[in-house]
């Protein structure tokens, strides 16, 4: 008796050209995702530096009132 798997039926209808047996995968993902963590770690390095630029205006703005 032969079972249909529903997995591979369903990926067949969706995509007729789906072989089970060849899983492809993409050999550029890990430049996307290292792109992906720059620009995060460029984000929050900008942010950090608005708030520091911030806190030092801050204490200016303190200290100038106080003198």
């Amino acid at each position: 008796m032969t079972f249909i798997n529903p997995d591979v039926l369903i990926r067949s209808l969706i995509n007729p050209e789906f072989n089970k047996e060849l899983t492809v995968i993409n050999k550029d993902a890990h430049i996307s995702v290292w792109n992906d963590v720059k620009l995060y770690v460029l984000m929050i390095a900008l942010l950090a530096i608005v708030i520091v630029f911030m806190v030092v205006a801050s204490l200016i703005k303190a200290l100038r009132s106080s003198f």
